[in-house]
C-alpha cells in the first residue's frame, strides 16, 4: 500500500466531516425548511465564488512563473514544499535541519529535568512500557520510511520515550522525538484486559449509526496508532508550519492595518482608536485561524497514525479504540461541552475524530472492518439528495460498503 491510499483516506475523512450548516431539505411549504434552503443556496453560491477566486489566483501565479522563470519557481518550492503526509504544498519558512536542532534543544530539558523516564511494566505482562513503545516506533519507521523521511531531505531521528506522569497525554517534539505518559499506556492496558470497551457507535450526517466491534485488539495495536499519530505531527512538520503561517499572516495583516489607518483616518485621536480596534480584530482572527488549523492537524494525524499502524502490521482499529477510550474517560456533560465549544478548542471532539477515522480506515484497511460493523438507519430521509452534503453522500457509501 503506497501513500496514495493515505491521501484518498484523508480526502474521504474530509468528505464525511463536510456537513452543510444549513442542509437542503426536500421541497415543502414549511417556512422553516424553505428558509434553510434559501440560506443553503446562498452559501453554496458563495463557496463557488471562493473556488473561482482560488482558481484565478492559481492561474495568476502560473503566469508569473512563465514570465519570471525558474527563479520564482525555486523560491516558491523552497518556501512552499510538499507535505509528505497529505501530498499538498504548505508554507514553511524553516529548514528541516533547523527544525531538528530546535527539537533536540527542547528535548534535552524535557528528558532530564521536567520529566523522568519510567521503568514501569505494561499491566499483566513482563514488558516494560519503554521497551514496548520503542519496539513500536522502530516498526513504524521501518514500514513508513518514505513518508517519515522523504528521500533527499534531512532525516529526522524518530524516538519515543515513556515518561512517568499521571496524565493521559502524549506529544511530539519537532525533529522526531515523541513522549508518551505512562498513565495512558497503563490505563489502556487495564481497559483492554478488562474488556471495558467492546465497541464504539458513530453517528453520521444522514442520521445513520454505525456500531464497530473493537474486541480482539491488543495494547500494541492501540499504542501503534497513538505513537503513529504523534509521528505524523513530526512528519507533517505541523509545529513549524503553524509558526510559519503565523509570521506570514502577521506581516500581511500588519501591512493591511497600517494602510487602512493611513488612508482613512487623518485625526491622530481617531487613528489611535481605529488602530486599537484593528489590532484587537487582528488578534481575534489569528487566534481562530490557529485553532482551526490545530484541529485540522489533529484529524490529519489521527488518519496518518492509523495508516502507519496498518503499514507496520498493527490493527488500525486501535485508533478507534484510543479515541473511544479518551472520549469515555470524560463525563457525558464534558463530552457535550466539548462538542458545543469546538470552535474555541485546539482538538476536535471525540465524536468527530471517530467519524473521520471510520471513513479513513474504510479506505486504509477495509478488511479490518468487514463483519465488524452493524448499522441502524433512520426510517425517513428529509433531505433533498440532489443537494446532499459530501458528509451525507459519504455516509451512504459507507453503508453500501459495510452493510
Amino acid at each position: 500500500m503506497n501513500s496514495s491510499s493515505l491521501y484518498i483516506a484523508q480526502k474521504k475523512a474530509d468528505e464525511v466531516l463536510s456537513s452543510h450548516m444549513f442542509p437542503r431539505y426536500a421541497p415543502t411549504k414549511n417556512w422553516g425548511t424553505r428558509t434553510c434552503n434559501v440560506i443553503h443556496d446562498t452559501l453554496d453560491t458563495t463557496q463557488k465564488i471562493a473556488q473561482t477566486i482560488k482558481y484565478l489566483a492559481s492561474a495568476f501565479f502560473r503566469a508569473i512563473d512563465r514570465c519570471i522563470g525558474s527563479i520564482f519557481t525555486k523560491m516558491y518550492y523552497h518556501f512552499h514544499p510538499i507535505n509528505p503526509v497529505n501530498g499538498q504544498r504548505h508554507a514553511m519558512l524553516f529548514s528541516r535541519s533547523l527544525e531538528k536542532f530546535l527539537g533536540d534543544y527542547l528535548f534535552y530539558p524535557i528528558n532530564t529535568i521536567f520529566l523522568m523516564k519510567t521503568r514501569e511494566k505494561i499491566p499483566y505482562t513482563k514488558e516494560k512500557i519503554g521497551s514496548v513503545v520503542d519496539e513500536i516506533t522502530k516498526n513504524l519507521v521501518a514500514a513508513n520510511t518514505t513518508i517519515l523521511n522523504p528521500p533527499g531531505e534531512v532525516a529526522f531521528e524518530y524516538k519515543t520515550e515513556a515518561m512517568l506522569a499521571p496524565d493521559f497525554n502524549a506529544f511530539a517534539i519537532p525533529g522526531g522525538k515523541v513522549i508518551v505518559y505512562s498513565a495512558l499506556a497503563k490505563e489502556l492496558a487495564e481497559a483492554l484486559d478488562g474488556n471495558d470497551i467492546k465497541d464504539t457507535t458513530i453517528t453520521l450526517d444522514d442520521g445513520s449509526r454505525a456500531t464497530i466491534n473493537l474486541e480482539g485488539l491488543t495494547v500494541k495495536d492501540v499504542l501503534a496508532s497513538l505513537v503513529g499519530h504523534e509521528m505524523a505531527h513530526v512528519a507533517s512538520r505541523h509545529s513549524m508550519h503553524m509558526i510559519s503561517l503565523k509570521l506570514i499572516r502577521g506581516a500581511v495583516l500588519d501591512t493591511v492595518r497600517g494602510i487602512l489607518e493611513t488612508l482613512f483616518v487623518r485625526s491622530e485621536e481617531r487613528r489611535q482608536g481605529l488602530s486599537t480596534f484593528l489590532h484587537d480584530l487582528q488578534h481575534l482572527l489569528e487566534d481562530f485561524s490557529d485553532l482551526f488549523l490545530s484541529r485540522k492537524h489533529e484529524f490529519e494525524a489521527d488518519i496518518t497514525g492509523a495508516f502507519f499502524a496498518k503499514q507496520a502490521g498493527y490493527d488500525p482499529r486501535g485508533g478507534l479504540y484510543l479515541q473511544e477510550f479518551l472520549r469515555t474517560s470524560q463525563s457525558p456533560i464534558i463530552q457535550k461541552i466539548r462538542e458545543y465549544t469546538e470552535i474555541i478548542s485546539t482538538h476536535p471532539p471525540g465524536s468527530k475524530r471517530l467519524r473521520a477515522l471510520f471513513a479513513a480506515i474504510a479506505i486504509i484497511d477495509p478488511a479490518a472492518l468487514k463483519g465488524k460493523v452493524t448499522w441502524k438507519t433512520p426510517k425517513d430521509n428529509p433531505y433533498d439528495m440532489t443537494y446532499a452534503s459530501p458528509a451525507v453522500l459519504a455516509a451512504k457509501e459507507l453503508q453500501k460498503d459495510f452493510k
